[in-house]
């Protein structure tokens, strides 16, 4: 079986998200894992990636306000 490797350039091309976000989805195991390929190189599995972006489409999931920004906005009354 064939695995596609993409690198973190090619992924931020796919993913439009900051280098940090997806740092953090992942430790929250809510983003496909990188792979360490050296010290200096990490890469993402495409399938995995590819996946992860159609169930995101899939879920239809709306984006929410931080918790600080959904405090204002009460407040404010909207």
């Amino acid at each position: 079986m064939s695995v596609n490797l993409i690198s973190k350039k090619q992924l931020l091309a796919k993913v439009p998200l900051s280098d940090r976000h997806i740092l953090d989805l992942e430790k929250e195991g809510k983003f496909p894992a990188r792979i360490v390929l050296s010290a200096r190189s990490v890469a993402w599995v495409e399938s995995e990636i590819d996946d992860w972006i159609a169930k995101r489409r899939a879920s239809n999931a709306k984006a929410q306000r931080p918790p600080q920004y959904r405090q204002a906005a009460v407040a404010a009354g909207g």
